[in-house]
This record gives structure tokens, sequence and C-alpha cells, in this order.
């Protein structure tokens, strides 16, 4: 088989590679490996570490979402567990459809690190797309600690 050069790089115990394709556009190469499902790790927000940030809810646009093709939304908050961001996105297959999120419970730290699990049918060969930025939509509140507001 054709065997694609690989992008890697790492730190400790912490790795990851990425395909890259030999055409100007990567994913015109026919050896170019698609996934059928997968979750994507973003970087953890620490701005404001004097106050809580308290999330509103999560927006984007989506394509390709539909019945079997599917994403869900995470927050870690502090190094916790992931806790999902409302419901899992489905049947919204019109290209560009806005989502928005909002918390079950109230979600808020002094950091928190979002994560998107994408799902794609099994019979399908559409996988679901966030199309452009992912906009988290927060307010700051005071620490407080017995009863006295703390600003480090």
């Amino acid at each position: 088989g054709t065997w694609l050069p690989k992008l890697v790089g790492g730190q400790d115990t912490n790795f990851w590679y990425m395909s890259i394709g030999r055409l100007q556009r990567e994913i015109d190469d026919t050896s170019y490996e698609f996934t059928a499902s997968g979750s994507l790790y973003m970087t953890e927000f620490r701005g404001y570490s004097d106050q809580f940030k308290v999330i509103d809810c999560v927006e984007f646009e989506v394509a390709n979402v539909n019945a079997s093709e599917t994403l869900a939304f995470y927050i870690a908050v502090d190094g916790g567990t992931a806790v999902q961001v409302g419901g899992t996105v489905s049947g919204t297959s019109a290209e560009g459809s806005t989502v928005r999120l909002y918390p079950n419970d109230e979600m808020f730290g002094r950091r928190w690190k979002p994560r998107i699990d994408f799902a794609r049918g099994g019979t399908t060969t559409l996988s679901p797309k966030i199309i452009g930025d992912i906009t988290i939509y927060y307010h700051l509140r005071d620490l407080e600690v017995d009863g006295e507001t703390r600003r480090t």
C-alpha cells in the first residue's frame, strides 16, 4: 500500500500524529486517511485566574450533522472529568446551521478545557463538521472565601 508522510509531536507521555496528503489540497490524495469518529481535545483556558469563569453557552456552526452523524461538546472544569454541555447535536443537516448549547447545570471554575466528540454513522460517507469559530460565552464571578472576596 501507499504510505502517507506523518507529522508527529508530543511531550513526556503525550503523543500525537497526523497524516499529510501529498497534494496541495491534502484530502484529495487518494491515500489520505479519514476517520469514522473521534475526539478533538482543545487548549485549556486559564485567563482571569483571580476570578471564576461561569459558562453561559457554547456556539458554533455545523455541517453534515443528522440522525446518524452527531457531535457532542464537553468541558472539563479545573482538571475534573469532562461534562457534556447541552445535548448531543443531531438532526441539523443544513450547511452552516448555528448551534447553541447551554450547560445542564452551572459550570464554573478558574480554568476549563473543551472537547468535542464526533460520531459518524456506519452506512454513510458524511462526517460531522464544525465550520469556523467555536465561541464560548461566559461571565466572571469573584472568588469568595468565608464571605470575603479574594483576588490574587
